[in-house]
């Protein structure tokens, strides 16, 4: 979360992290980007003032990263579409400028690159996104 410190500071809104360690097999750069954009788009989408909330934890098989924002809701007719390219949306939640509408495509593309899956939901006061991926086991000896 490096990269978001600047941004986070600039609007005064506060991250908290809950990150359990998780041992994934997969592409490290392409995963990396993947929670980068998520937790790029709470930034953008997130109250000033506001809180962003990082969990990653184990369910079942897979590992699941979860990005919350305290920002605006998403009409729920957009919420399928979210992941598609280009996707815009409602406009209370797209970036007058800078964005191209592809870092959640990037991200449904990692997932399903890693037999995974992401998605979105309305929360009580904000919105949250998730990244699954199936976790490593090793071989039994």
């Amino acid at each position: 979360m490096a990269p978001l410190a600047l941004g986070l500071g600039q609007r005064g809104v506060a991250l908290t992290l809950a990150l359990e360690e998780t041992e994934l097999e997969g592409d490290r750069e392409r995963l990396k980007e993947a929670a980068g954009n998520l937790a790029a788009n709470a930034l953008a989408h997130c109250a000033p003032g506001g809180e962003i909330r990082v969990t990653l934890d184990r369910q079942g098989g897979e590992a699941v990263l979860a990005v919350y924002n305290d920002g605006p809701s998403i009409p729920q007719d957009d919420l399928p579409r979210l992941f598609e390219p280009f996707f815009r949306g409602d406009r209370s939640r797209s970036r007058e400028g800078g964005s191209t509408g592809l870092g959640l495509a990037i991200v449904r593309a990692a997932a399903e690159a890693h037999g995974g899956s992401c998605g979105a939901e309305n929360r009580p006061g904000g919105v949250c996104f998730t990244l699954r991926i199936p976790i490593w086991r090793p071989a039994p000896p």
